[in-house]
């Protein structure tokens, strides 16, 4: 049965190592689910409807984060969609929580 970490932005910004497994990003503006990353760091991504403004899809299913802060942003290098989101990838606002779902061995 899957087990839920979850770490909370408290004051400054603070880099985090970058989940392996699924989990959900939430930002000032959006919430975003992912996969669990391949070995070579890529992993689906899904933006879930938590804003009225900003429920549109993303323009991209695949990605690879390449840095992920709390109080601070998380930046993504997209995998597919248009040239233009490969070219310059995917900066999001203010990062308030990650919750990194876990696995228990019994």
């Amino acid at each position: 049965m899957p087990d839920s970490s979850v770490m909370l932005f408290v004051g400054e910004r603070k880099e985090v190592e970058i989940p392996k497994g699924p989990c959900i990003v939430k930002t000032m503006n959006s919430t975003y689910k992912f996969g669990r990353a391949n070995e070579n760091g890529k992993r689906s991504i899904e933006r879930l409807s938590t804003n009225e403004k900003h429920t549109q899809p993303l323009g991209f299913t695949r990605c690879k984060m390449l840095y992920l802060a709390l109080g601070g942003h998380m930046e993504l290098l997209c995998i597919d969609g248009s040239a233009n989101f490969r070219l310059h990838g995917w900066h999001t606002s203010i990062v308030h929580s990650v919750s990194v779902e876990t696995e228990n061995v019994e």
